[in-house]
C-alpha cells in the first residue's frame, strides 16, 4: 500500500494559506504504541447549528447515559438516521468493513502532520458506506450515513469518530489488511494510538469560544493529497 510522501515546505504554505488553527501538542500526552494516550483537555464545540455531542473524548458516560468500564476513545455525536457523515480531512480510504462490536465502520489515512505524526480517523457505527478501499477523499466529502450498526452502539444512532496517530513511517508499508475495526474501536494493533481527537480540530475563525470549523471555512487546497495532514473539520453535514 503506497502514502503519499512527506512534502514540509507544501504542507507549510498551505498552513499559511488557510490559517489553520489546531491544538495539535509538540507530543501527544502519555503517547505509547497500541494505548490510549493521556488527555490534553482540550476541548472544542460543535456549531450551534449542526448534531451536538452526546459523550466527549474520555468521558465515563456513554451515549445512552450509561457508565463506560473504559475511558471514552473517541466523540460520539447524535442525529437523525441517515446524517450523511463527511470526511473530516483529505485521505486515502484504508478500511471499508464492518464488525459485531463496531458494526460498519470507515478508516482514512490522512498523512503526515508538520511534527511527523501519520494521522488516521475512523467513522463507526454507520448505516451506510459509500467509499471504496484506495478511494481518495477530499475535505467534506460524504462518506457514509449516520446509523446504530454494531452492538456497542446501544441500539442508539449515532457516530463515533476517532482518531488515531502512528510515529514511526516505517510501518506505513504495513498490508492492508492490518488495518481493521476490532470491538467498536478503529485499531491497527501494535502500531497506533488512539488521541483526542479535539486537539486534531481546525477552530473556526466564526466563532470567539472554540469551535470544530466546516468544511466550507478551509480552502480546498489544504491538506491535499501529497501535502500532509492540516487539521480535521467538523465531520457530519449540518441544516
Amino acid at each position: 500500500m503506497h502514502f503519499p510522501a512527506k512534502a514540509a515546505v507544501a504542507f507549510a504554505a498551505v498552513l499559511a494559506v488557510a490559517g489553520c488553527n489546531t491544538h495539535i501538542p509538540k507530543k501527544f500526552p502519555g503517547h505509547a504504541t497500541g494505548r490510549l494516550a493521556e488527555d490534553s483537555g482540550y476541548r472544542m464545540a460543535p456549531p450551534k447549528a449542526c448534531p451536538q455531542i452526546a459523550s466527549n473524548y474520555r468521558s465515563d458516560l456513554g451515549v445512552g447515559g450509561g457508565r463506560r468500564s473504559k475511558p471514552h476513545n473517541g466523540i460520539d455525536y447524535t442525529a437523525k438516521r441517515g446524517t450523511p457523515i463527511l470526511a473530516a480531512a483529505p485521505g486515502k480510504v484504508v478500511a471499508v468493513g464492518r464488525t459485531h462490536q463496531g458494526g460498519r465502520a470507515i478508516t482514512i489515512y490522512h498523512g503526515e502532520d508538520d511534527q511527523g505524526h501519520h494521522v488516521f480517523s475512523a467513522s463507526i457505527h454507520l448505516q451506510e458506506q459509500h467509499v471504496e478501499d484506495g478511494q481518495w477523499v477530499k475535505r467534506g466529502d460524504p462518506i457514509g450515513t449516520m446509523g446504530d450498526s454494531g452492538a456497542h452502539s446501544m441500539q442508539i444512532v449515532h457516530l463515533h469518530f476517532q482518531a488515531f496517530v502512528l510515529n514511526n513511517p516505517q510501518l506505513l508499508e504495513v498490508s492492508q489488511s492490518s488495518f481493521f475495526v476490532k470491538e467498536g474501536r478503529a485499531v491497527a494493533i501494535d502500531y497506533y494510538s488512539t488521541v483526542n481527537p479535539h486537539d486534531l480540530m481546525i477552530r473556526s475563525k466564526r466563532h470567539d469560544e472554540p469551535t470544530m470549523a466546516l468544511a466550507e471555512e478551509v480552502p480546498s487546497g489544504a491538506g491535499g493529497a501529497g501535502i500532509g495532514f492540516a487539521g480535521f473539520t467538523y465531520p457530519i453535514a449540518c441544516g
